[in-house]
């Protein structure tokens, strides 16, 4: 995206924002009204791929309205019947307003990630409470300003960060791209996995579940659009009190991994722990960690705080998610794709198999795929798994109670795909 990240308008978030000023100027007219304060206009000057953003944005226009001065510094907005007073947000700072205007010309061009884009500008009308700058409200978290680049290589995998604080167990708390955010009409967006632990568990977001509309990183329907959707409700991560949220994004686009990723994207919106139907001040910031990116697919677990395994620090609980699953082609023959070591702690109990989702109860009812095998490898010895679909795979021979460290590696004899389904390392009682 561009500098400016975190601005949203009823909802929606401007794809590439290149400059904001504050103040319009000139007179008050029946049409539109800033009855003499400036500094209540704001213009947003964008860059979009397609002229669908541009026409979302002027369906929320208000072109008939008036903002009047208050004796106590601030504006009072008005609108007609059928205009529409929006929550439009910088991330800090959020204000009631309205969408006065859309403008652009078509014969105005920028380049927008090496393709022409349409310039256009937003103009906002902003009520102000008062004469001073709107305080952030008290029930959200900023977690991440957001960000997007070119991968390092393809798989990469970024820890967003590790935030801890404290919730009353009132309401809800959602991950949001907004600090005031509506659940029910907020969006995020990451490219392309979004990964959100806690002690608890974690929730799972990846491209195929919902694809967002945005000309970010990939076009809907294309080989490599980003996932987005709804805010996501991440209250059951959550107990009351003291709690260790992390967030992780992956480039799940591993399809060609012999090939350079040149044009292949990582990133994700602004994200905010919101708190909603709750009381006030429910959330309070105790720290956040920065994270770290360049690690292949999902990270090596030694980097998570979280878990809750049979102890051995750098480790964390079961299941453990491996990969979303991906495809690609090989010109080689015996070729392999090493997906990665991944550490766990295990009490010693039950079986520990690779199975294809988090919820096995099963295992002869569950399946996993590969093109053709993979081999399973740990300081105590490896195994490799039969050939294309099998059913989910038993490696408690090579793990040990405490602390443990697999490799995963997917071979291929011949020449063509090279490839794995979905894969979890999970628990299962015996």
């Amino acid at each position: 995206m561009g500098t400016y990240l975190d601005w949203s308008i009823g909802g929606l978030i401007p794809g590439w924002i290149v400059d904001v000023k504050w103040g319009f100027g000139g007179a008050s007219s029946s049409s539109g009204s800033s009855a003499g304060r400036a500094d209540s206009t704001v213009t947003l000057h964008c860059c979009t791929n397609t002229r669908d953003e541009i026409e979302k944005f002027k369906a929320l226009m208000t072109p008939v309205f008036t903002n009047t001065n208050l004796l106590n510094g601030g504006t009072d907005l008005q609108v007609t019947p059928d205009g529409q007073i929006l929550v439009i947000t910088n991330g800090p700072y959020t204000w009631n307003g309205i969408i006065s205007s859309v403008q652009f010309d078509e014969d105005e061009y920028a380049t927008l990630d090496g393709e022409a884009a349409i310039e256009f500008d937003i103009i906002l009308e902003l009520q102000r409470a008062l004469a001073v700058a709107a305080q952030p409200l008290p029930n959200c978290i900023l977690f991440s300003n957001g960000m997007d680049r070119e991968v390092q290589f393809n798989g990469e995998g970024c820890v967003v960060g590790t935030l801890n604080f404290t919730w009353d167990g009132t309401g809800e708390v959602y991950l949001a791209s907004v600090c005031n955010a509506d659940p029910q009409t907020d969006s995020i967006w990451a490219d392309n996995v979004l990964i959100i632990k806690s002690a608890l568990g974690q929730i799972t977001r990846q491209t195929g579940d919902f694809v967002y509309p945005f000309p970010l990183v990939g076009q809907p329907g294309s080989d490599f659009p980003v996932w987005g959707g709804p805010d996501v409700d991440i209250t059951s991560l959550l107990t009351a009190g003291v709690n260790t949220l992390m967030i992780e994004v992956v480039d799940s686009f591993t399809l060609q991994p012999t090939i350079a990723s040149s044009g292949n994207l990582i990133g994700w919106s602004s994200l905010y722990v919101v708190q909603v139907n709750g009381s006030a001040n429910g959330l309070t910031l105790i720290s956040l960690e920065p994270g770290l990116c360049g690690y292949q697919g999902i990270p090596d677990a030694a980097i998570s705080p979280i878990g809750s395994g049979g102890g051995g620090s750098g480790s964390v609980g079961l299941p453990m998610q491996i990969t979303a699953g991906w495809i690609g082609d090989t010109d080689t023959d015996g070729h392999s794709y090493d997906l990665g070591t991944f550490k766990f702690n295990w009490n010693g109990t039950g079986k520990i198999y690779l199975a294809s989702n988090s919820g096995v109860i099963n295992p002869e009812d569950d399946y996993i795929q590969f093109t053709v095998d993979a081999t399973i490898t740990s300081s105590i010895g490896s195994l490799t798994t039969g050939s294309n679909v099998i059913n989910d795979f038993d490696i408690t021979s090579i793990c040990v109670a405490g602390q443990n460290s697999i490799t995963i590696t997917i071979n291929n004899p011949s020449e063509g795909n090279l490839a794995t389904s979905a894969l979890w390392i999970v628990q299962i009682a015996s």
